[in-house]
């Protein structure tokens, strides 16, 4: 239970010591909400003794009041205090999470489920977003009741104190049991709560799929079984834990009993007097109350230190190391030298190594699998290489924080997401400093506008989740818009035309004329038509930099280059003969 308590004390970081004056709030809170005990203890000796007067009463009373009012202003600062504190500290871990996450090697990840990741950052931060600082104020509470009482009850009688707790070494193995039963249920619960996000996500993004093959029932079947997989894995861990924690009460309260029975031959042989008698038997009602709280609560503690592990498991990953000093980039050559990486034991690529100067354009072309798009991720960081040098402008690009080097780089992927959001923000996010003009030119630059004119509400259009309401071509055009906005130095087409109709690549090509003019550009493309005007084409073969040259140069050659043009040349001959 303390070690749960250190490990969200340490999560709180800079706000440590506002919980720190939480808790003592909390605390002398609870040590004036026992204080009325000692006046109830003097009123009913005076009452049994027939000692009472008006001047008593009310001196009483008035001690009473006082009392109470002390302790629900400590329960009100305690409260002003600690009330927003899990929302703070969450906030900044989510936050840390999701600049980890940037920092992390792409290759650790993708490996990664979505919904693992998604369950850490939203759902186990949220659990401990709402109960964290609520739970270290109680359990500390419940703790200074306790002792208070044991305190005050001990100077009345030992042998009865004592008796209270007679049934306490039963309790005490039930709540170790309860305990363990709390982990292995919250370990179970984000185990399917992961595996049922994961279904949820790759249902609706397949849904399209699903309708195209006729596959419904089979899905809506997978995924009622799922849900009905989650539903019962969590019951059923839940509902082993109700009859210990029923035994855990039951033995708990026996010592009461025992308590009375003792008094009750302790007051026959006058060991004690009848104030005392009557003092235990009104404190036994509420003795056990902070056990009842700290054995609810010590279990909810446990299943907390779930998500904590799973937080400290995620942060424990290597991120990628950064300069402490902002370098900035004076010019924009591109050069690779003996480049070797592999994502684990297999090597993907290996000794590349070439240079592409600033203002040209570099074409990377090759079969499926030999390693084009690693190699454009290895310039834009996304993981560490294994061996040689990147450079940009003449540094290795270790050199620059993360950050800063995607400040020179732009992509246009294969597949652009969009937010759920306007056509103009999405456009935007290119560059949040644009002004109207300049994202309308970009639009205009793109081909774009047209269509972006004819939609019912313009440039102000949700385009939905990825862009769902738009087809393939559309955001495709957008995604450059969005690059033209950003305007960087370096540009990256990861096959930008592929699987698009003819009429939308005419106006994509169009679209990427208006923006690689004057910067240095990489295109990673299978039509080979696309790049022929390229400075220079990298040909890559089962992860080796096989040819590098122009396409003429290439051709002339009639290595690899020459075979995969003239596969592509046969493919675009093809013709449906008829009868």
């Amino acid at each position: 239970m303390f070690r749960s308590i250190r490990r969200i004390l340490a999560l709180s970081g800079n706000l440590k010591s506002k919980v720190k004056k939480g808790i003592i709030y909390g605390t002398l809170e609870s040590i004036f909400s026992c204080s009325p005990l000692i006046f109830m203890m003097f009123f009913i000796k005076d009452m049994v003794e027939n000692n009472l007067s008006n001047t008593k009463i009310i001196s009483y009373t008035i001690a009473f009041a006082i009392c109470i009012f002390i302790q629900y202003l400590f329960h009100f600062k305690e409260t002003a205090t600690i009330s927003s504190v899990g929302y703070e500290v969450i906030s900044q871990k989510r936050k840390d999470i999701a600049l980890f996450l940037k920092k992390m090697p792409m290759g650790d990840f993708m490996g990664k489920s979505l919904g693992e990741i998604n369950a850490i950052v939203t759902n186990e931060l949220t659990q401990i977003e709402l109960y964290a600082m609520q739970l270290i104020s109680k359990v500390v509470s419940s703790i200074t009741i306790l002792l208070v009482t044991i305190l005050f009850t001990a100077s009345l009688s030992i042998p009865m104190t004592v008796a209270f707790f007679t049934g306490f070494p039963i309790s005490f193995i039930i709540n170790k049991l309860c305990n363990k039963l709390y982990v292995k249920s919250a370990k179970t619960k984000l185990e399917v709560e992961s595996n049922l996000i994961d279904n949820i996500v790759e249902y609706t993004q397949g849904i399209s799929t699903v309708k195209a093959y006729n596959d419904n029932e089979n899905h809506s079947n997978r995924m009622k079984s799922i849900f009905k997989e989650f539903s019962n894995k969590t019951i059923k861990k839940e509902a082993k834990i109700i009859p210990l924690l029923q035994g855990y009460s039951m033995f708990m309260y026996l010592g009461f009993g025992i308590m009375l029975s003792l008094g009750t031959f302790l007051l026959i042989d006058q060991k004690i007097d009848f104030t005392v008698f009557l003092m235990f038997a009104v404190v036994g009602i509420h003795i056990y109350q902070p056990f009842e709280i700290l054995s609810a609560y010590s279990g909810t503690l446990k299943a907390m230190e779930v998500s904590l592990d799973k937080v400290d498991y995620l942060m424990k990953f290597k991120a990628m190391k950064e300069p402490d000093d902002i370098v900035k980039c004076k010019s924009f050559d591109v050069e690779f030298s003996n480049v070797s990486f592999g994502y684990t034991d297999e090597t993907i690529l290996k000794d590349i190594s070439f240079k592409s100067l600033e203002n040209t354009t570099t074409a990377i072309v090759g079969a499926s699998g030999s390693g084009k798009t690693t190699l454009i991720q290895l310039l834009m960081r996304f993981w560490d290489i294994d061996a040689g040098e990147i450079k940009i402008g003449g540094k290795n690009i270790n050199e620059y924080k993360i950050e800063s080097l995607m400040k020179y780089i732009s992509v246009v992927f294969q597949d652009n997401y969009l937010f759920n959001d306007t056509i103009y923000n999405n456009i935007k996010y290119g560059n949040e400093d644009a002004t109207d003009e300049e994202i309308k030119t970009a639009s205009k630059l793109a081909c774009c506008n047209e269509f972006i004119k004819k939609l019912p509400k313009g440039y102000e259009t949700i385009v939905g989740e990825g862009g769902s309401t738009l087809s393939g071509g559309e955001r495709q055009r957008i995604a450059i818009a969005r690059a033209i906005v950003k305007n960087l130095p370096i540009i990256i087409l990861d096959e930008a035309t592929s699987g698009v109709d003819p009429i939308n690549e005419i106006e994509i090509q169009k679209a990427i004329t208006e923006l690689i003019k004057g910067k240095t550009v990489f295109i990673i493309a299978h039509k080979f038509a696309t790049i022929t005007s390229a400075d220079k084409i990298l040909v890559l073969d089962k992860g080796r930099l096989k040819e590098e040259g122009t396409h003429k140069e290439l051709t002339l050659k009639k290595g690899i280059y020459y075979s995969l043009w003239q596969r592509q040349i046969g493919v675009n001959e093809w013709k449906i003969r008829g009868n």
